[in-house]
């Protein structure tokens, strides 16, 4: 059966450096363009940091030693996490296409030579970037139960990814819920675990994302359909998500007595989607809405 091939080439050149620089390979690769790592940092980044933060305590026990230190594990976190994240779109990228019968091509012929060849040291490479961000969290915070969260779900992650690469086909949405959120949990299990804020994280976007990929046009599932007709069609459903997500949070807040403070990346998220669905209303943006 012959392959019906989608390309999906974000950047004009890839640099075969990217496959050994952390973050690299998934700005040129997937993302492409500068607005598109604004609005990871937005849906990734913040929120993470955000709800870390929260977690530390710092907010009511601030010094500028305890927000260096954060600081610190935020970035190794980010590194330990991301860094393996990034393996699992290589080996997607390079490996699992190999296997579909229409696989979504990211890479150039050159790009997949180099891998090819050098696939060894690649993943090496990579493994040792994560184990040294594990090892710099055990020097900054001693063996605390809190790393070794850390450490077990980032793990836990990657074997998430390494399943949802070779389980092809329709109904590999449902494990996509759980490979989304694997990738946000580790940052609230460093400090002491708060269960709210693991929810907030858990809501403020892999459930809209899970949502979402219902809606995939090779795999458009019926009931998504109402929600999610066509593509340009998701832009107005993010917003809609998180309308609903402030309006029903922050009256739950209120019954509830809770810090709205603790809100605030559904506030900005809801501002930035208002604001993505007024512009793209008269102006177009490069690689929006391609994977």
């Amino acid at each position: 059966m012959q392959k019906e091939v989608r390309y999906r080439y974000a950047s004009e050149r890839i640099d075969n450096r990217v496959f050994f620089i952390p973050f690299a390979y998934y700005f040129q690769v997937r993302l492409g363009t500068v607005q598109k790592l604004l609005s990871w940092l937005l849906l990734y980044v913040v929120p993470t940091s955000f709800y870390m933060f929260l977690q530390s305590g710092l907010l009511f026990s601030f010094t500028f030693s305890g927000l260096f230190n954060f600081a610190l594990n935020d970035l190794l976190v980010l590194l330990l996490v991301f860094n393996m994240y990034e393996l699992g779109y290589i080996h997607n990228d390079t490996y699992s296409t190999l296997h579909e019968l229409t696989p979504a091509l990211r890479l150039y012929p050159e790009n997949l030579v180099f891998f090819y060849r050098n696939a060894k040291k690649i993943f090496s490479l990579r493994i040792v970037y994560s184990v040294i961000a594990a090892l710099l969290l055990m020097l900054l915070n001693g063996f605390a139960w809190g790393v070794l969260r850390v450490v077990v779900a980032t793990t836990t992650m990657s074997l998430i990814f390494l399943w949802y690469n070779y389980w092809r086909g329709k109904w590999n949405v449902l494990l996509y819920l759980f490979l989304v959120f694997s990738r946000y949990l580790p940052f609230v299990l460093l400090y002491p675990v708060s269960y709210r804020y693991i929810f907030l994280l858990f809501m403020v976007y892999p459930f809209v994302a899970w949502l979402e990929r219902f809606s995939m046009p090779r795999h458009r599932f019926n009931f998504m359909k109402v929600f999610i007709p066509e593509e340009k069609s998701k832009t107005l459903f993010r917003l809609a998500y998180y309308l609903v997500c402030i309006i029903v949070l922050h009256l739950s807040y209120i019954c509830l007595e809770l810090p709205q403070l603790e809100l605030l990346p559904f506030d900005m998220l809801a501002l930035y989607r208002a604001w993505l669905w007024l512009y793209l209303q008269h102006h177009s943006v490069k690689n929006y809405l391609q994977g």
